[in-house]
């Protein structure tokens, strides 16, 4: 019978089907268990997988080939680790080659894969025989990885195990001539490469349970390694010899238990192999696996942190093992200052027969580490982590060891590879057990790249390198910040200050309250006097007011000004805090600073600074002091003024025409902006001023700043209601985020907007020249109202390609806030982000008889927080009912997004 006559699978193998599916149900079953069991549900798939394939291969397969066959499966269900939707990897040894020469040999071997198609199953085999085998080896070096994890399911009774290429040939080839220490190395490099390629670091927003750091792929390397180097599986045995105990073992255990349950339920989420815990799916899970926990996805990730954790310190751990044995007594190099340790290779170690006494003597390896530059041999470092594992309050208490570690935390020849040590080996969870929660905390959001306690550790390094001028990427990319350091007179304050200024978190609340109620109790531990208690308190509490400050209100306002100098009276505080911002706001994730924010906290910090020297008073109170000093200022800056392409289009008129446009402006421009912008933003809106009033049209002007691709856009036209939300709503069509927007409108009517734009990181485009002229287009077109926005944003949402991505759900909040201005109601409003969510907003204040007088974006991840300073187009700020009433409106179109997310639905201006 022809493989094209044969009748459907399913009615030939119903039984073998209903079997395979039924082992599956099992599995599943278990995953539902209230303890998931995943290496029991692996080996269920495992075992319905090898049934499946030898009855349909007994079935199909003619005699001979199965006489002269040896099969075997490969990868995961060779290592019984499968999951729901494993590729079925198999390898097909065929001892008599001439049978691969006979068409009824790939006839049936076409039946047969026809027939686990049927199953649903993804089929990965070869056919080849010893020779061709050995040549596959030789070639890939994958190849003889993956025999590694060959499993003999079916033996022919003329084929020759003997002769086969399977597991036996992959470690002898593995081995090579050096016991496989090389293939060892080989590992350790790939781990490591990995590493430095994710950031150091196993906490990634989506990890990745089968090949990120701490995944599965970690404990295969394990595995291994182990059966390369010493003939049998880590996770099967332990080997003493080696320093691999049982409970290391147990550990490797747990942790893998863990990883393949999530992977199991990640492949029935989404009905195929999905190896990625996204969002979306950490949602999910957690759903089912946290049930009435209030935060369930963050407990999910801190659950699957630590066992990430765990995985990687084991590994990396017992590959370093693997390569270099304990037993070198030969090659140490005793160290003249501490007989108890010496130098093996590059790592240091104890002694053959020293041993670790004293708690003092653990950090005190720490310290003879980092003074040498040298890693901790792999036995040491598990010593280590024991030896700290059995302290308790009596080490808690002893100041001496506490400044020991205060010591190792801030000096200036510590470095980050201590301040991991200080986190991985337990040290800090032991000495402050204030901080223990923070361990594999995660906030479930996609600003806060690294767990709590990673975060923590990398603001202590960057704080470190600030102080003392070591090289770090951020401090010499910012200088500015390492000459505020410089100014410190207690720069020993500042380390600590980034150690604890978290210490409040995962307890609820206001997590700088809560940690500045904490730091009394850790710092008179460590034995600081209280005056210095007093300041690192001050620090934690207000460790956000300069970040929030500066990226989401007008620091023009001297409200602002006045309400953050009453929390910070002096210039030493000032200086502190604004360096422990810099390290805070810089080490939340890889991508978190850059220089516009690095541009406002500067911004911000000069204000206050000259606040704060002028004795806190009130500025610029003569306004005829101010128009003078401005004058003289723009005057100076002529070259600014000839250089503009709008000094041009005004067919450069002579001094006299200058003079007299200046003094108009400087009298026509409220004296709150007069006060506040910097000359460069004034000269731009004097010669868009000018040109507009010429031209009795929209006049555009953008030019770059000193921050990385920003750029300044200043609007001049006639104020009309719905300005700013038009100009909002083309620069969205066109893909440019606002930072910033400062509304002004002159004496005399015209609107003299200023815009801070950059284009979103995520998408490969440049504010080049020619966008930058389509956008001006655009934007006189909507302003003189030869083109609607609505349409215009309709047409750019229509153009889409892909759908936004999934992130975290974000809750839509607006806050209103009475007190944080002198003359304006602030309103704060955090929603998801999206194309057009600032021109929906301005809409909306608009038909709510809200005028704007500045407006500042902050994006975090998928979360944007937009603040308003704003009156009542009366003037004066919004009564208690019209906030509320601006308010709930405000919800309205964040949740429903009358303009763009349902385009069919009644828009307000057509509503009864």
């Amino acid at each position: 019978m022809s493989h094209q006559n044969l009748p459907p699978v399913h009615t030939r193998h119903p039984q073998a089907l209903a079997a395979y599916e039924a082992t599956r149900a099992q599995a599943r079953a278990l995953l539902l268990e209230p303890a998931p069991q995943g290496a029991r549900a692996a080996e269920l798939l495992t075992q319905a997988a090898q049934d499946i394939v030898l009855t349909l291969w007994r079935a199909l397969a003619p005699e001979e080939l199965q006489q002269a066959s040896l099969i075997f499966m490969l990868g995961g269900h060779g290592r019984r680790d499968s999951s729901f939707h494993s590729d079925i990897d198999l390898l097909i040894e065929v001892h008599d080659p001439a049978l691969l020469e006979h068409e009824h040999t790939v006839l049936a071997i076409e039946a047969w894969l026809r027939a686990m198609r049927a199953s649903r199953a993804k089929i990965a085999h070869a056919v080849r025989t010893p020779a061709q085998g050995w040549e596959a080896m030789q070639q890939d070096w994958r190849t003889p990885i993956s025999l590694l994890d060959a499993r003999l399911i079916s033996q022919g009774e003329q084929a020759d195990p003997g002769q086969c290429v399977a597991r036996e040939a992959a470690l002898k080839h593995l081995r090579a001539d050096d016991e496989g220490v090389g293939f060892v190395e080989q590992l350790i490099q790939g781990f490591r490469a990995r590493r430095d390629r994710h950031g150091r670091t196993v906490y990634l927003l989506e990890p990745d349970i089968k090949s990120g750091l701490g995944g599965l792929r970690d404990v295969h390397a394990i595995h291994w390694g182990s059966l390369v180097r010493c003939d049998k599986s880590a996770l099967a045995h332990a080997i003493p010899s080696w320093g691999f105990e049982e409970e290391q073992r147990q550990k490797l255990l747990q942790a893998r238990e863990w990883l393949l349950s999530v992977r199991h339920r990640l492949h029935l989420l989404q009905g195929r192999q999905a190896d990625r815990l996204r969002f979306e799916q950490q949602e999910a899970l957690a759903h089912d696996l946290f049930l009435g926990r209030s935060q369930p996805a963050e407990a999910l990730m801190h659950q699957h942190y630590h066992h990430a954790r765990q995985i990687q310190r084991i590994m990396e751990r017992a590959l370093r093992r693997l390569v270099r044995p304990r037993l070198l007594a030969l090659e140490q190099d005793t160290l003249a200052e501490d007989e108890r340790f010496a130098r093996v290779g590059g790592a240091l170690a104890l002694k053959k027969d020293a041993h670790l006494a004293r708690p003092a003597d653990a950090l005190r390896a720490l310290e003879r580490a980092q003074d040498l530059g040298l890693l901790l041999e792999a036995q040491l470092e598990q010593q280590l982590e024991d030896h700290v594992a059995r302290w308790g309050f009596a080490q808690r208490d002893d100041l001496a060891l506490q400044r020991q570690l205060l010591d190792l935390l801030s000096s200036h020849g510590a470095q980050g590879a201590t301040s991991q040590r200080l986190l991985e080996l337990g040290i800090l969870a032991q000495l402050i057990p204030e901080f223990a929660p923070l361990i594999c905390h995660v906030q479930h959001d996609v600003y806060h790249v690294y767990t709590t306690d990673v975060h923590t550790m990398k603001c202590v390094d960057r704080a470190r390198a600030l102080v003392h001028n070591l090289p770090d990427e951020a401090c010499d990319r910012w200088p500015a910040f390492r000459r505020i350091a410089a100014h410190l007179t207690r720069p020993d304050l500042l380390p600590l200050a980034a150690f604890l200024h978290d210490i409040g978190k995962r307890r609820g609340g206001d997590h700088s309250r809560k940690g500045a109620a904490l730091t009394p109790q850790i710092c008179r531990r460590i034995g600081l006097p209280e005056d210095d208690i007093d300041i690192l308190s001050t620090l934690v509490r207000e460790h956000l007011i300069l970040s929030n400050t500066s990226r989401r209100r007008d620091i023009s306002d001297a409200r602002v000004l006045r309400d953050i100098c009453a929390r910070i009276p002096s210039l030493e505080m000032l200086n502190l805090l604004t360096a422990l911002t810099f390290c805070d706001m810089s080490t939340v994730g890889p991508e978190s600073m850059n220089d516009w924010r690095a541009t406002l906290l500067l911004q911000l910090h000069a204000r206050l600074c000259a606040y704060l020297e002028a004795g806190g008073s009130e500025s610029w109170e003569d306004r005829k002091a101010l128009i003078k000093e401005r004058r003289e200022q723009i005057l100076d800056q002529l070259a600014l003024i000839h250089a503009s392409p709008l000094w041009s289009a005004l067919g450069e008129p002579n001094h006299d025409t200058l003079l007299d446009a200046l003094s108009a402006f400087l009298s026509d421009v409220p004296l709150a902006h007069l006060a506040s912008a910097p000359i460069p933003t004034l000269i731009r809106q004097l010669l868009a001023n000018m040109c507009a009033l010429e031209r009795d049209a929209t006049v555009t002007l953008a030019e770059p700043l000193d921050a990385q691709d920003v750029h300044e856009l200043v609007v001049a036209t006639r104020d009309s209601p719905g300005t700013i939300a038009k100009i909002a709503g083309v620069l969205s069509a066109h893909h440019l985020n606002i930072l910033t927007a400062s509304i002004t409108t002159t004496s005399s009517g015209m609107a003299l907007d200023v815009f801070r734009i950059d284009t979103p990181p995520d998408l490969l485009i440049t504010l080049d020249a020619a966008r930058l002229e389509r956008v001006e287009r655009a934007l006189k077109r909507a302003l003189d109202g030869e083109e609607d926005v609505e349409e215009m944003l309709q047409k750019r949402i229509e153009q889409a390609r892909l759908p936004p991505r999934h992130g975290p759900q974000i809750t839509p909040i607006v806050r209103a806030y009475q007190d944080a201005s002198d003359h304006f109601t602030v309103l704060e409003v955090q929603a998801p982000d999206r194309l057009g969510l600032l021109y929906e907003i301005a809409t909306t204040l608009r038909q709510h008889h809200v005028s704007t007088h500045f407006s500042t974006l902050d994006v975090m991840g998928n979360k944007v927080v937009d603040t308003f300073y704003v009156e009542d187009d009366k003037g004066g700020k919004l009564d208690a009912e019209h906030v509320e009433y601006v308010r709930q409106a405000l919800l309205r179109t964040i949740r429903h997004s009358p303009y763009l997310d349902h385009p069919d639905a009644q828009s307000p201006r057509e509503a009864p």
